[in-house]
């Protein structure tokens, strides 16, 4: 078995390179990234894992599998970007990232695109001391209708950010034909400067809702909610917004700077927050 690790490092002058980045700027499609990275140690870089895709390519899936890997970065730690909102997954499972340390930003994750239904993140400790701990830019993918998604935290722990500790919103007008889902279990969002979690579904016309599943996690000493779901309207179009549905069992929620768990919707009907311990 494997017992050492390979180290990726800017050692010349001031920091100003990635520890690995697959960029495609070129119009010809079907450029898919599949890349493992298993027990790497980057530090000393501006981004520790960057692996984009832009909008005018397709059949372009990226897929990054991260495991027992630690990553210090300037700016983000991870980046998947897939511009056309088609499949962007992730599964990292015992990394370690500390993300802007540069003092201009950085998001321990950054993900755009579509994560499909499968984008797990295991056994990680995540934090960033200038932007978000994790953060998805969740994207349709086509302009027309396409399937929800379904990311997995667990036994995680996303704290000390200086901004948001799990950020999921959806920044176009996001048009669903199934429900979407985030699954927590055993996951810590605590300290960060502002949510704990978020996340808004801009749906296109209500039909179809996101849930929210947490077990055993908490979410405690942020700066603003624990936990904020948002199923309101964001861009344009004459209906909007999701019903929002969430669960927590065995949740602690303690001391956050707003409410505890606020949820809102622009769906007058369909909504729920339960909360019970087993």
């Amino acid at each position: 078995a494997q017992t050492g690790y390979s180290a990726v490092r800017d050692t010349s002058g001031p920091v100003n390179e990635r520890g690995l980045n697959l960029e495609s700027l070129a119009t010809s499609h079907n450029r898919q990234k599949f890349v493992k990275v298993n027990r790497f140690q980057f530090s000393d870089v501006t981004e520790g894992i960057r692996l984009y895709n832009p909008a005018n390519l397709q059949g372009a899936e990226i897929q990054l599998t991260v495991v027992a890997t630690a990553i210090t970065s300037t700016t983000n730690g991870i980046t998947l970007v897939y511009l056309a909102g088609a499949q962007t997954y992730l599964f990292a499972t015992n990394a370690i990232i500390r993300a802007g340390t540069g003092g201009v930003g950085g998001d321990g994750i950054y993900l755009e695109g579509h994560p499909g239904t499968v984008t797990t993140i295991s056994g990680s400790d995540i934090s960033s001391a200038r932007g978000k701990g994790v953060a998805f830019g969740v994207k349709s993918r086509s302009s027309n209708w396409g399937p929800g998604f379904t990311v997995r935290f667990e036994n995680t722990v996303v704290s000390g950010c200086y901004s948001h500790g799990i950020y999921v919103p959806d920044p176009n007008y996001a048009h669903y034909d199934t429900p979407s889902y985030i699954i927590l279990d055993r996951v810590q969002s605590t300290g960060n400067g502002g949510y704990g979690l978020y996340r808004n579904q801009d749906n296109g016309n209500g039909n179809q809702p996101f849930y929210l599943y947490a077990t055993n996690c908490v979410f405690a000493n942020n700066a603003s909610e624990g936990i904020y779901l948002d199923g309101t309207l964001n861009t344009g179009g004459s209906t909007g917004g999701s019903k929002m549905l969430a669960t927590l069992v065995n949740c602690t929620l303690a001391n956050n700077g707003g409410t505890a768990h606020y949820l809102v919707s622009d769906q007058s009907s369909g909504n729920s927050a339960t909360t019970y311990n087993a």
